[in-house]
């Protein structure tokens, strides 16, 4: 829906696609987000890893799981 916008942006269309699917479920585990994108779970984290320095997505840690959490769309002008 919103992938076009973002790889406009800036944003490659893997990591478009994967921020658009966080915008839509909120905080998750890789294991939750592998269940709705295409990729592999090395290739996730890669995409997570570029997003979250890019300022785009959080992580966090909880009872041991690591979670992402989407940051605000507004950081993409930044």
């Amino acid at each position: 829906m919103y992938t076009e916008l973002l790889t406009q942006a800036g944003l490659s269309e893997k990591e478009a696609a994967t921020y658009e699917k966080l915008l839509e479920l909120g905080s998750v585990t890789v294991g939750k987000l592998l269940k709705h994108l295409p990729y592999k779970r090395g290739d996730l984290y890669n995409i997570l890893g570029s997003l979250r320095d890019k300022g785009l997505v959080s992580e966090g840690l909880s009872k041991g799981v690591m979670s992402f959490t989407v940051e605000s769309p507004d950081k993409i002008a930044d």
